[in-house]
């Protein structure tokens, strides 16, 4: 299953098979991008995932980060309880590393990965 953004600012991506959402947010998003995307996950991925353990894949290499307040650690606290056990981040920006310290929910293990194949077989070392 894909969702696509109107505006394109974000794809995700969900693989059945391998219990997977894979997200790849783009440009600058505004609070009500956020708001939008968490939306979304919440109502159309949300229902399909939530009964089983799941990990997910951000892609941020094309995203430009942004003060988002409170909705960040909202959405990453909503996935810790609905059953997501491992994060998987993909960057090739020391600026978005340093970033991911203070919007990073300590309730799901998580790494930062210089690429897709390498956070693949981190989630597959876990079980997925």
């Amino acid at each position: 299953m894909m969702i696509s953004h109107p505006k394109g600012t974000y794809t995700i991506n969900y693989n059945a098979k391998e219990r997977m959402v894979y997200v790849t947010p783009i440009g600058l998003w505004t609070n009500e991008d956020f708001e939008e995307y968490h939306n979304q996950f919440m109502e159309i991925i949300g229902p399909i995932i939530c009964k089983e353990p799941w990990v997910i894949i951000y892609d941020i290499r094309k995203y430009q980060f942004y003060e988002p307040g409170n909705l960040s650690e909202e959405h990453l606290d909503w996935q810790a309880e609905n059953n997501l056990k491992y994060r998987a981040i993909i960057t090739d920006s020391d600026q978005a590393k340093k970033c991911l310290g203070g919007i990073s929910s300590s309730k799901v293990p998580q790494q930062i990965f210089i690429n897709e194949d390498e956070a693949i077989a981190w989630l597959k070392s876990k079980g997925f």
